[in-house]
């Protein structure tokens, strides 16, 4: 049973450390070589494939000249993998800007990485994520498909949130372009964030010289930071959201205004929750600590969350929530006290119940027992 700690204790640190976007430290190199010490390689990998953390893992040992061709090759591959996403991406967008669709961007993941202008092979995910104004969605829909992106299919209320487009041809187990009309909705519950807070169409950025368009990094950062409250902070893809921090960390965005974002939409304790815990995973720096100590002692949650959800002996996540701790959490996560969050769980707004569950049709009643079901079985 040792053993087998240890072992997990390693390939937890491997993780932790490959995730960091600056230089190394002396004590995490000593880490790393003692890692690699005590596992077989082929427990490093497997434990990197399996939790989807390859491309990281290998450009860390890679590095780090730890079985360098090994590490080099299997780099190497994901390097081309984005490569190609990213020609994808540049003429989409080329599309969408000659059919006139100017509002929309790319954010959290692909967005983060492109923005920051770090290693662009450590890229995992099967996705990239945009969000659009929803009057757009026939010519974003139109040059999607142009482009071998087939809307899949889900039912009306899922359609209102977003929708994801797969081009099965595209890579080697096919890759998508979720499109989100409501930016960080969640599945089972609404998160409305008014988006013209924090996004100013006429402010985007430009990926070098192409038409991709980001958010600013004050505008990107934030909702980076929403976007792993909204997956409870810990559940899959768990520590690879904290990727997302950590680059956008390195354009030295402005947190006075980031919190001004979080004050306007009511969400200082979700954004606050998830700088913390980037700080702990992978030392993101904070420019400004007063703001971390003022907001600490307004909501006293924000110390329970990160001691649910972080495990600081093991420096690392702790094991994904299940069942009703998701919703634990999602009450803890509120500007709002806790009382009032689970009363906004249990009975959201009639209107977003009519146009989730019913859309637009029926008795309310039954929107509300289909909302009952979909929150507790």
């Amino acid at each position: 049973m040792g053993i087998i700690k240890n072992t997990e204790y390693y390939n937890r640190t491997v993780t932790r450390i490959a995730m960091k976007s600056r230089e190394l430290l002396t004590e995490d190199i000593t880490l790393i070589k003692e890692a690699y010490n005590n596992n077989s390689r082929d427990v490093i990998y497997d434990f990197a494939l399996k939790n989807k953390v390859l491309p990281f893992t290998a450009k860390l040992l890679y590095d780090l000249s730890i079985d360098k061709i090994f590490w080099e090759d299997i780099y190497s591959s994901f390097e081309k993998r984005s490569e190609t996403i990213l020609a994808v991406l540049v003429d989409v967008f080329d599309d969408f800007k000659a059919k006139g669709v100017n509002k929309i961007f790319l954010y959290e993941n692909f967005g983060a990485l492109l923005a920051s202008e770090t290693s662009i092979g450590c890229f995992a995910s099967g996705d990239v994520d945009l969000y659009a104004d929803i009057s757009l969605k026939e010519d974003i829909t139109d040059v999607l498909i142009d482009a071998g992106f087939l809307p899949k299919e889900t039912n009306a209320s899922t359609d209102t949130v977003k929708i994801e487009y797969f081009n099965e041809k595209l890579l080697e187990k096919g890759f998508g372009i979720n499109v989100m009309w409501k930016p960080l909705s969640r599945l089972k519950l609404p998160f409305q964030i008014n988006i013209d807070n924090s996004i100013q169409w006429d402010d985007l950025n430009n990926y070098k010289n192409t038409n991709i368009q980001i958010p600013n990094k004050n505008a990107l950062m934030y909702l980076c930071l929403l976007h792993t409250s909204v997956h409870g902070y810990h559940r899959a893809p768990d520590i690879r959201l904290y990727t997302d921090t950590d680059r956008v960390s390195l354009l030295q965005p402005n947190w006075d205004i980031i919190f001004d974002y979080a004050q306007l939409d009511r969400a200082e304790v979700r954004v606050l929750t998830s700088a913390i815990l980037s700080n702990k995973l992978l030392n993101m720096p904070f420019s400004n600590n007063k703001i971390v100590e003022s907001y600490k002692k307004k909501h006293k949650n924000i110390n329970i969350l990160v001691k649910r959800v972080f495990d600081s002996k093991n420096k690392f996540l702790k094991s994904e929530p299940r069942g009703m701790s998701v919703l634990l959490i999602e009450i803890l996560s509120s500007d709002s006290g806790w009382i009032k969050s689970s009363f906004e769980i249990l009975f959201p707004s009639k209107r977003w119940i009519r146009e989730y569950y019913l859309q637009n049709k029926g008795y309310l009643l039954n929107g509300y027992i289909m909302h009952f079901k979909n929150l507790f079985f």
